[in-house]
Order: C-alpha cells, then sequence, then structure tokens
C-alpha cells in the first residue's frame, strides 16, 4: 500500500468514527418554554432539547421543530402568531 492510500484509509476511518458519535449522542432535554403572543392573550408552552446541531422545540403537534435564533420567539411565530405574522410580512 502506499503512502497515499493509507492516509485515504486513515481519513475515512476517522470520519467513519465521528459520524458514528454523533449518530449515538443522544439529545439532552433542557426543560420547557412558554411564549405570549404579541397580537392577543394566547399563550403556549412547549418542551426544548439540545442536539448535537442546536436546540429544538417539540410542537404542540408532535414534531421536533429546529430552533432560529431564540426558541422562545420561533415557538411563538410558529403557533400563536404564525397568521398575524403573515399578513404583517404581506404589507
Amino acid at each position: 500500500m502506499t503512502a497515499k492510500a493509507i492516509a485515504l484509509a486513515l481519513a475515512a476511518a476517522t470520519a467513519c468514527a465521528a459520524l458514528a458519535s454523533l449518530a449515538e449522542a443522544k439529545p439532552s432535554d433542557l426543560g420547557t418554554i412558554r411564549t405570549c403572543s404579541k397580537y392577543g392573550s394566547q399563550c403556549v408552552t412547549a418542551r426544548v432539547r439540545m442536539t448535537n446541531l442546536g436546540p429544538q422545540y417539540l410542537s404542540p403537534g408532535g414534531n421536533w421543530i429546529w430552533c432560529e435564533t431564540d426558541c422562545r420567539d420561533t415557538l411563538r411565530r410558529d403557533t400563536v402568531d404564525f397568521w398575524d405574522d403573515q399578513r404583517e410580512r404581506s404589507k
């Protein structure tokens, strides 16, 4: 085997090990967040977890949604203020 082939094999093995460790890592529960509408009195509460790629919240429909900058703001915009925000953006 040439030195180049050995280096390539080592790089591939390292990449596989890194991917395996990412796949095995379990998300950690960060607790819950509560946010209320900017336009009314509706509020919503959701669980939040941290993953290797960033935080997520559990939507009322049961799906894990990626938080953008702030989980509380993302949850508010995606749920209680969804239609009001759509109306604001269309102006």
